[in-house]
C-alpha cells in the first residue's frame, strides 16, 4: 500500500511590483481628479491632493476590508438567526390562521416569543 501525502499549504511572501504599484497609484489620483472635477459636490486642491488621496484611499483599502469582513461574520450570524426566527413566527400565525381551535397567537410578539422559547428548548437537545 503507498501513503497518501497532504499537500501543506505555506504563505508566501507578497511580490511587490514598484512600476505597476506607482502606475495603478498615478491612475488612481486622475481619477480621482476627474471624479472630483464632475461632481458638484467635490473639490481636490490639485494633482499632488488628488496623489496623497489616492495613496491614503490606497492603504485604507487594503486595511479595512478585511477588518470589516472579520466583524462581519457575527452580524451574518445574527441576522440569520432574527430572520430565521421571524419565519418561525410568521409560520406559526399561519398555522393559527389554518387550525384557530388548536393553537391561538395573539400578534407577532407573542409567536415571536413561543418561536424564541420553542428555538431555546430544541437547539439543545438536537431537534
Amino acid at each position: 500500500m503507498s501513503e497518501l501525502t497532504v499537500p501543506v499549504w505555506s504563505p508566501e511572501r507578497p511580490s511587490l511590483h514598484p512600476l505597476r504599484l506607482a502606475i495603478a497609484w498615478l491612475g488612481s489620483a486622475l481619477a480621482l481628479l476627474l471624479a472630483a472635477g464632475l461632481a458638484p459636490g467635490a473639490e481636490l486642491k490639485g494633482f499632488g491632493g488628488a496623489v496623497a488621496v489616492a495613496a491614503i484611499v490606497g492603504v485604507l483599502n487594503a486595511v479595512l476590508p478585511p477588518l470589516v469582513a472579520a466583524l462581519r461574520l457575527p452580524f451574518t450570524v445574527a441576522v440569520g438567526f432574527l430572520l430565521a426566527l421571524g419565519l418561525d413566527a410568521a409560520i406559526l400565525m399561519l398555522a393559527a390562521e389554518i387550525v384557530p381551535d388548536l393553537l391561538r397567537v395573539d400578534g407577532l410578539a407573542d409567536a415571536l416569543l413561543v418561536a424564541l422559547i420553542a428555538s431555546a428548548i430544541s437547539t439543545p437537545i438536537g431537534i
